[in-house]
């Protein structure tokens, strides 16, 4: 109930400019400060332990202003859960990149995993994400989906698109990605668990409180995802030196006003590999038509090396029912202009190579 009532005040205070609620998230943040005390002597503790030739009251200056923006920070989350687009990228503003680049980083975190794969903002974040790569030497990376949620609602939103997710971060070589511990055995949760079971939670151990962890590990029964997850990782081994050596060209980009979310490139190794996937987790795409005016000497046709089909939960044949529904094209022919596919499987992840025609005897 608390919880309801927390989120619900956030939901009205979001609908405040941004000038009146960002005093009352520092108010916030120093009501906690003033009444938390756990909280402020661990922050306290923590600046005596780095900065210990601080004086007292330049820790608590330090800590207070901390706690402040916390609040802050927590009141404003409502505009980027419930706020529209438009209103978030007038507030938003990113920069930086160039101290990033200064320091020789070549990766930054990035924010793909509060996005599901079907949404068409998913293809925005993942076309910039692309673009800085192309342009810049550090580049966000591509997040492949966390396991510390157990909330059903969590899984309803993000539980679609796992499969395809690993298969773009795995071979697409040239952005950076990074994946959450327990990403493998992640199941599904239908009702609140006891405990977050694949999370810090239970690396932590907590005794008290909502969150206690009761019990040994427990592993998940997700099974179709962790063989599909599986079948990726093997894949990607694979064809790993072409992927280390290799550079990818764009055929069909991230496209956030396309009704499909088929996405195409190629990786240009020693062997030739075209990449093909649905970002679209519970839908079929429609008919695709990869452009052959980008590729240089293009094949007349590509043979499928490697197909993954998005497990569905607690469906173990999901994904032969997938099949099923709509086939896999297990050759890619050109038409001319194109090579024309039939509809992908929802979370479908194709790789192809080229078609060598061997002389007839």
């Amino acid at each position: 109930m608390l919880t309801r009532v927390a989120l619900g005040l956030l939901w009205l205070l979001r609908l405040l400019p941004l000038p009146m609620l960002a005093p009352l998230g520092r108010g916030l943040g120093l009501l906690y400060y003033l009444l938390g005390r756990e909280r402020r002597n661990v922050a306290l503790t923590n600046l005596g332990l780095c900065f210990p030739h601080w004086s007292e009251s330049e820790r608590q200056r330090v800590a207070r202003a901390h706690f402040q923006a916390l609040g802050r920070a927590v009141l404003e989350e409502g505009i980027l859960w419930w706020s529209s687009t438009d209103r978030i990228r007038r507030l938003v503003r990113v920069e930086g990149i160039e101290h990033l680049e200064a320091a020789e980083s070549d990766a930054a975190l990035g924010d793909l995993q509060s996005v599901p794969t079907d949404d068409p903002e998913f293809r925005r974040r993942l076309r910039q994400y692309i673009d800085l790569g192309a342009i810049r030497s550090c580049a966000p990376s591509l997040t492949v989906m966390t396991a510390d949620k157990d909330d059903p609602r969590f899984d309803a939103a993000y539980r679609a698109g796992s499969a395809v997710r690993l298969f773009v971060s795995l071979l697409v070589p040239d952005l950076p990605s990074y994946m959450a511990l327990g990403f493998e055995s992640r199941d599904v949760h239908d009702r609140p668990a006891a405990n977050e079971f694949y999370s810090k939670l239970y690396v932590f151990r907590q005794s008290a409180g909502p969150n206690v962890t009761v019990g040994p590990y427990r592993w998940g029964h997700n099974d179709a995802l962790l063989a599909a997850v599986t079948r990726i990782r093997a894949f990607a081994d694979e064809i790993s030196a072409d992927l280390a050596s290799g550079s990818v060209r764009w055929l069909l980009p991230p496209d956030p006003t396309d009704s499909d979310a088929v996405i195409a490139w190629l990786i240009e190794g020693r062997t030739r590999w075209l990449c093909v996937a649905n970002l679209d987790g519970r839908q079929a795409s429609g008919q695709v038509g990869i452009p052959r005016a980008a590729v240089p000497a293009a094949p007349e046709a590509w043979d499928l090396a490697f197909d993954v089909t998005e497990p569905l939960a607690d469906a173990r044949s999901a994904a032969d029912e997938a099949r099923q529904a709509h086939p896999v094209s297990s050759i890619l022919r050109s038409n001319g202009p194109h090579w024309p596919m039939s509809a992908m499987p929802p979370g479908a992840g194709l790789v192809f190579r080229p078609r060598v025609d061997r002389p007839s005897r």
